[in-house]
């Protein structure tokens, strides 16, 4: 929706209406946070927090392979969470860390999505380029060329990626492709 931190509220409510805002109370929080910590370590050895405690993303790495059983996992976490911080988390599962990542982003809350390998590529290319981790003069130079979408991008050839928009842009079209490092 185009919202970023510092943002007023009223200018964030007027690019999503149906945004929640909650004023940080930063013991709660760090103690909330401590708890979700301890659901996702009871699944889990392998996580990451990725972004600071006011919008909290946690990347982890699940042993089980079965679909039903990560949805089914994940299901439980979201559950836990929800008891813990009385916030509802949207849950992304994906081959990438990058995948994962974009799709919660955008999930509503409550949700899970499971997105496979073949999924990838398809359920990424409708997402604007400012996802992708391009500048802001690369993304108005793709936008100058008609590149709107990560669809678009993951469109042109591969042998003219490097040449045109060096290394960040072959970084973002691997992640464009569900290739991420």
């Amino acid at each position: 929706y185009g919202v970023r931190p510092r943002m007023s509220e009223q200018e964030a409510l007027s690019r999503c209406p149906e945004a929640h805002f909650a004023p940080a109370q930063m013991d709660r929080d760090a103690e909330v946070l401590l708890h979700i910590l301890e659901v996702l370590s009871q699944h889990t050895e392998h996580i990451e927090p990725i972004t600071r405690p006011q919008a909290p993303v946690f990347l982890i790495e699940m042993p089980v392979q079965r679909r039903i059983d990560l949805i089914e996992v994940a299901q439980q976490m979201g559950s836990q969470v929800r008891a813990i911080s009385h916030q509802t988390p949207a849950i992304a599962i994906a081959p990438t860390v990058f995948t994962a990542k974009t799709v919660a982003s955008t999930l509503q809350s409550g949700y899970v999505r499971y997105i496979t390998p073949e999924q990838t590529v398809e359920m990424l290319s409708h997402y604007p380029l400012n996802v992708l981790p391009l500048s802001d003069g690369t993304i108005n130079r793709m936008h100058r060329l008609g590149i709107n979408t990560v669809g678009h991008f993951a469109d042109l050839p591969s042998k003219t990626i490097f040449t045109q928009f060096g290394r960040e842009g072959q970084v973002a079209y691997d992640l464009a492709h569900g290739r991420d490092r």
